[in-house]
């Protein structure tokens, strides 16, 4: 009604083109997606899925399950260890995972991507900083990575919140002392890898974290990782370890004629390991859905004023209408009915390119409904 108003009154002074491309760019504001509090979500009109990705912001970001979507596609990279104070040895990769979560529609989730840690701006004095979200600390060496995750709980709630997670993508453990380039850090994984040695009798490398514990600290000095966080010390030690499911263990301290520090282990991930993250790749959570909602408004915004009259129109509202009254058959028959009269007036009212986009479009509110 209000699009009708707008383009009467537009159309009445002289400027009836212009009313309608106003209304044809407010109609495809409103099928813009509005799921998730924080991040970016875009629609896909050929696919009918929605994707919302999450970049690192060092802090809690909460994600909206939208209404009718009870099941999510997510996946989540964590974030690469840094490498020692000179560069010399690098910190492991972080871990890409990937799973299906089942969810209610309007829950709440909660979305942590791991954040990067601080490493080769940090001289031997100074604390190397563990990434957000578990990466654990260093003195000289690099700070862990910081695991990326989805969970059902928020951190006010400190008791729960890591118990609550659904998908962990883990951090990678931190490089070792600035002395040698051995002691590299331990790539994060589904159980992780260990940090390196540090050369010359060094310190040795943290263990990487499981999926029931913390990776141990190397020897000597190194401390084990936990819960969601990867080992750290604001002693002279190795590199940090990563964060995860459960972390990895920091480096063992340099010896004291010269040997580097150990690198730190790479935490543990929950869900499918898909591969490593490049160090170049940034930390990130990208969630995806099919949305009946938003697939239907795409549908409808494509059939006005094409076919043969309103029939199409029409049976794209019988749709809705079925699907608010929860009668599963009756939308569904009608999406068959909708697909069989396109392919009816395909090379009549309808180009070939319009009925190809119609049907993808009809048979993906098909699998939405699980038809």
């Amino acid at each position: 009604m209000v699009l009708g108003c707008l383009i009467t009154r537009v159309a009445r002074s002289g400027r009836f083109w212009l009313g309608l491309l106003l209304a044809g760019v407010l109609l495809m504001v409103s099928v813009v997606p509005s799921a998730a509090a924080d991040g970016t979500c875009l629609f896909d009109r050929v696919t009918g899925n929605t994707t919302c990705t999450f970049a690192s912001t060092g802090h809690e970001q909460t994600f909206m399950v939208p209404g009718n979507v009870s099941s999510l596609a997510v996946v989540a990279k964590g974030a690469a260890g840094a490498s020692a104070s000179d560069g010399a040895a690098t910190g492991g990769e972080g871990a890409v995972v990937s799973g299906t979560l089942t969810v209610t529609p309007g829950e709440p989730l909660y979305v942590e991507v791991g954040g990067a840690p601080t490493g080769g701006d940090c001289d031997t004095n100074a604390n190397c900083v563990g990434g957000f979200n578990g990466g654990g600390l260093s003195r000289g060496g690099g700070g862990g990575g910081g695991a990326s995750d989805v969970r059902t709980i928020g951190r006010g709630d400190t008791t729960t919140t890591l118990t609550s997670r659904l998908l962990v993508a883990a951090g990678g453990g931190g490089g070792g002392d600035q002395t040698c380039t051995d002691s590299t850090g331990g790539a994060g994984g589904n159980a992780g890898d260990p940090g390196m040695t540090g050369c010359g009798g060094g310190g040795s490398g943290g263990d990487p974290g499981t999926s029931f514990m913390g990776g141990a600290g190397g020897r000597p000095a190194g401390t084990e990782g936990g819960l969601g966080v990867g080992g750290g010390s604001s002693r002279r030690v190795g590199g940090g370890g990563g964060g995860g499911l459960y972390g990895g263990g920091s480096g063992g301290e340099p010896s004291a004629n010269g040997g580097g520090a150990g690198g730190g282990g790479g935490g543990a991930s929950l869900g499918t390991f898909v591969r490593l993250a490049d160090r170049s790749e940034t930390p990130e959570i990208a969630i995806t859905y099919a949305s009946f909602g938003e697939q239907h408004a795409a549908l409808l915004a494509s059939v006005a004023g094409v076919g043969p009259g309103k029939s199409l129109a029409n049976k794209a509202r019988q749709i809705q209408a079925a699907a608010d009254a929860n009668n599963h058959s009756g939308a569904c028959a009608t999406l068959a009915a909708f697909i069989h009269e396109v392919r009816a007036q395909t090379g009549k009212k309808l180009t070939a390119e319009q009925a190809a986009s119609l049907t993808m479009q009809a048979e993906n509110l098909q699998t939405t409904l699980s038809c």
